[in-house]
């Protein structure tokens, strides 16, 4: 019975913690994005 009752549990902890990587990963891609775009910013003002 104790088992049954734990395993929901931690699918669900996994799950979250799996969305949690996911959303930090497409965060990270949107900085270094920023980043780059910010880059080719300061370049052409520079050469300007």
């Amino acid at each position: 019975m104790m088992n049954k009752i734990k395993q929901p549990r931690k699918i669900t902890s996994g799950s979250v913690k799996s969305h949690l990587k996911t959303l930090l990963n497409s965060l990270y891609l949107i900085l270094k994005i920023i980043r780059l775009l910010l880059e080719l910013i300061s370049i052409l003002f520079l050469e300007l």
